[in-house]
């Protein structure tokens, strides 16, 4: 039994490289975000992108 599953998994790995190699990769320039940029009085650039796909809330500070 474990000798079928090992043949399985090489098979579907080799069918899921296989569809990698082929599928065409969307370019950088597809991509497109919609986010708002904005200066602060101090001086400090603000980035904000509003997702409301799922809960989440995210900041970074650099």
């Amino acid at each position: 039994m474990k000798r079928r599953h090992s043949v399985f998994n090489h098979w579907l790995c080799s069918v899921l490289l296989s569809l990698a190699c082929v599928l065409p990769a969307k370019a950088a320039n597809d991509i497109n975000i919609h986010y708002e940029k904005f200066t602060l009085e101090n001086g400090l650039t603000v980035i904000v992108h509003e997702d409301r796909k799922a809960p989440v809330v995210a900041a970074a500070v650099w």
